[in-house]
C-alpha cells in the first residue's frame, strides 16, 4: 500500500502487491502542483517514507 500527501492531506491512496526483494512503483505527478510531497510505503512491519520535490 502506498500513501501521498499534500498539507497533511492524503491524495492518493493504492493497494499493491509487492514482491520479496526490489519493487519498482511508478505514479503519475502530472495531476499535482508544484510542490514537496511525502511517498509513504507499508507493507507488513515495515513503513518507509521518501520526501520528494515536483518542479516542473
Amino acid at each position: 500500500m502506498f500513501d501521498r500527501y499534500i498539507l497533511g492531506m492524503l491524495v492518493e491512496k493504492k493497494n499493491i502487491k509487492l514482491l520479496s526483494g526490489k519493487n519498482i512503483i511508478k505514479f503519475d505527478t502530472s495531476y499535482i502542483s508544484n510542490g514537496l510531497y511525502a511517498f509513504t510505503v507499508k507493507s507488513n512491519n515495515l513503513i518507509s517514507t521518501i520526501k520528494f520535490v515536483k518542479n516542473e
